[in-house]
C-alpha cells in the first residue's frame, strides 16, 4: 500500500513539474501496476464488482445523469460508501473500453475543474486507502465490510488514475503495455453494470 501511495506521490510530482507527457505516462503505468499489486495481494477482494457498481453503468454514480453534473462535495457519505454486488454473467470490459467510458461521463467536468483538482481527487481518494490500513489494525472486527470499502476506495483510485491519462490525452492501456508487456493483468472482472 505504500509503494502505492509513493507512486501516486511521483505522478503528482510530474504533473506539478509539468514533465514530457512520456513520464506521466510512465508515472501512470506505475501507479496502475501497484494497486493492481495490491487488489492481486488480497486474493477475495471484490475489486471488478466494486469497479463496476460505481464506474460500469452509462452515468455518474452520484447524480445518475449522463454526464455528471453534480457537486463532489454535496456527496453524501451514504452515496460514496454504496456498494452492492453485481450479478453473474456480465462480460469483463479492457482498461481501454473503461478510459472510453469514463471519459465520456466525467472528461468535460474534468477539464472544467482543471487537472489540480483532479489530483487533488486522486491524492484524496489515495489517502482514504492509506486511512483504512490503521482501521484495520484498529478495529479489525468486521472484515467483509473492510474488504469493500477497500474494494470501493481503491476502484475510485483506478478511476481518478484514468481521468488524470483522459485529460493528458495519454492512452493508459498502451502505456501499460509498453511499460510492462504481456505479464501485466488488470482484472475488471467478469460483472458489469448493464
Amino acid at each position: 500500500l505504500l509503494l502505492l501511495g509513493q507512486s501516486v506521490a511521483k505522478l503528482n510530482r510530474a504533473l506539478r513539474k509539468d514533465e514530457q507527457t512520456e513520464i506521466i505516462g510512465i508515472r501512470l503505468a506505475d501507479a496502475v501496476a501497484w494497486l493492481c499489486a495490491v487488489v492481486n495481494y488480497f486474493e477475495d477482494l471484490p475489486f471488478a464488482d466494486a469497479f463496476a457498481s460505481k464506474y460500469g453503468k452509462m452515468e455518474c454514480p452520484y447524480c445518475h445523469e449522463p454526464y455528471c453534473l453534480c457537486e463532489p462535495d454535496s456527496r453524501s457519505e451514504t452515496q460514496k460508501n454504496s456498494f452492492k454486488k453485481m450479478e453473474l454473467g456480465d462480460h469483463g470490459k479492457p482498461l481501454s473500453w473503461c478510459c472510453h467510458h469514463l471519459e465520456a461521463i466525467y472528461g468535460q467536468r474534468n477539464r472544467d475543474e482543471g487537472i489540480y483538482r483532479v489530483i487533488a481527487h486522486l491524492i484524496e481518494e489515495t489517502s482514504e486507502v492509506l486511512l483504512l490500513t490503521g482501521i484495520t489494525v484498529i478495529e479489525p472486527n468486521n472484515l467483509d465490510e473492510l474488504e469493500q470499502q477497500y474494494a470501493l476506495e481503491l476502484a475510485d483510485v483506478l478511476a481518478h488514475l484514468i481521468a488524470i491519462a483522459n485529460f493528458k490525452k495519454i492512452d493508459l492501456a498502451a502505456t501499460i503495455q509498453t511499460r510492462y508487456g504481456n505479464g501485466f493483468k488488470l482484472n475488471l472482472g467478469e460483472r458489469w453494470g448493464r
